[in-house]
């Protein structure tokens, strides 16, 4: 049984903003973003375009989950075929919509005060001068405080410049909300999800226009998972995906998830996942926890092409890793205002159980800091901002989409960026082989064994030809067998 929708703003704010107040109680007076106003204003070219409806409602979205007083302005027009949801059609019923459902006493459209201005898709003329103008440019996320030029129409419909751009939108309104100093605060941004560079204008290639993931398993639907799902619903798949969550949505979800709302309260995270994806992919949701989801259906060799290890509870991750899994794609996010990306290629990269280990219980929630009591020993809560689940999210999406393209993989396994700091550096590296890891166990005749007929199995193994065949198979991504 979930939380009840409280029936008035006050008590509302109190329980849905929980854990960001638990995650920015260090800043001194950071009840100030409780106060804030946001205007969005976005510019006419970008209205009617895939990427600058992308990046405006998602930007909305975002907003609204920690900002009561989010204002919109901009013209209307029909949304993109891929971005229709659940009856919305226009851009401003999209955002509406969403709005209303993260925040039932939100008002988009009445006139602010003086408020955070935040221009979509280029500096928009007539309207109040921008602090920030945000845009995108296919793979790449632009923000800048002034005009410099850059940020113009994306004409793309690669969703990973438009997401993260909003995920940024949303840091620095929040670091202007709480008053930290201005060298925190971003001033030109390129950054580029293509390969993690920091000149985001360098032109890359573009995804596919469908994106074949084969049979892909998501375990977790809480804040990243449940974005991921957001996400993945703007893009043409083909495949099948099972999520598996036993969790139940309260009201303190509601700030760190793009798809959660208040008509969710109570109900399964997984099915309302797989609910969202109906028209992109077939998804089956496994309300239970992973250990129950793994004595129900038994794992049979080459069975699952690819993994979302999305979740961290009851050592879900150690037991993953454990399990000799595909190819495994996971965000998450840490302390202090990050968000990174981790992948796994078998027998080529460190696994989960290198990175995480055997993790102590209780532990954190996905999306998590660790938030210290003044009051006595150290707390675990599944405190988080906003916009981290995304980005987390928008780095799994990214990678994914990156399966499917020749020259695979194009960044390292780890890449961890830093929304506190003017997101001028990332931090992307390999990361090392714990010893006495269960990967050390698996050569490759037993990965051939358990997964040599997936989809992704090339990036791991060279692709024996089979006999009587001529010249070997193609280590392209997504040239697998499935």
């Amino acid at each position: 049984m979930g939380d009840r929708v409280p029936t008035n703003p006050e008590a509302f704010d109190v329980l849905r903003h929980d854990r960001t107040r638990q995650y920015l109680r260090d800043i001194p007076n950071f009840q100030l973003y409780q106060s804030a106003e946001v205007l969005v204003v976005v510019h006419p070219d970008v209205a009617g375009t895939f990427a600058g409806q992308l990046l405006t409602f998602l930007t909305v979205n975002l907003l609204v989950r920690w900002c009561r007083n989010v204002k919109i302005q901009s013209p209307d027009a029909s949304l993109a075929a891929e971005l229709q949801r659940q009856g919305s059609t226009t851009l401003l019923n999209r955002m509406a919509e969403e709005a209303k459902s993260a925040d039932p006493w939100t008002d988009l459209f009445s006139e602010p005060e003086k408020p955070y201005v935040i221009h979509v898709g280029g500096a928009c003329p007539g309207a109040r001068d921008p602090d920030l103008i945000v845009g995108s440019s296919g793979w790449a996320a632009l923000a800048s405080r002034h005009d410099n030029g850059v940020i113009k129409p994306d004409r793309s419909k690669n969703p990973c410049g438009p997401a993260l751009a909003a995920c940024i939108a949303c840091a620095e309104a929040l670091k202007f909300a709480v008053g930290l100093p201005d060298e925190l605060r971003a001033r030109d941004v390129a950054i580029s999800l293509f390969d993690y560079s920091t000149d985001g204008l360098i032109v890359r290639p573009e995804p596919p226009a469908v994106a074949r993931i084969g049979n892909a398993l998501m375990v977790g639907a809480g804040s990243v998972g449940s974005n991921l799902a957001y996400l993945l619903s703007t893009l043409q798949l083909d495949g099948n995906l099972s999520i598996v969550d036993h969790d139940i949505v309260n009201v303190h979800n509601l700030d760190r998830s793009a798809l959660f709302g208040v008509q969710h309260l109570g109900r399964n995270k997984a099915e309302i996942a797989a609910e969202w994806l109906h028209d992109t992919l077939p998804a089956q949701s496994f309300p239970v926890s992973y250990n129950e989801y793994v004595r129900t259906v038994s794992r049979e060799p080459n069975q699952i092409d690819l993994v979302f290890p999305l979740a961290n509870e009851h050592q879900v991750r150690w037991a993953i890793a454990n399990a000799i899994p595909p190819l495994s794609i996971h965000g998450t996010t840490r302390p202090d205002w990050g968000a990174n990306l981790g992948r796994h290629i078998p027998l080529r990269e460190p696994c989960l159980g290198c990175r995480f280990g055997v993790e102590q219980e209780p532990v954190l929630a996905c999306s998590t800091g660790d938030i210290s009591s003044s009051d006595g020993p150290a707390e675990s809560s599944d405190a988080a901002l906003p916009f981290l689940s995304m980005a987390a999210a928008t780095f799994a999406l990214a990678e994914m989409l990156k399966t499917n393209m020749a020259g695979y993989p194009f960044n390292r396994a780890f890449v961890d960026v830093d929304f506190k700091g003017p997101m001028t550096t990332l931090a992307h590296h390999d990361r090392a082989y714990r010893a006495g890891c269960a990967c050390e166990a698996v050569d490759e005749d037993i990965y051939r064994r358990f997964n040599g007929e997936t989809r992704f199995s090339a990036y791991s193994i060279p692709v024996r030809p089979q006999p009587g065949a001529k010249g070997a198979l193609s280590t392209s991504p997504g040239q697998g067998q499935h």
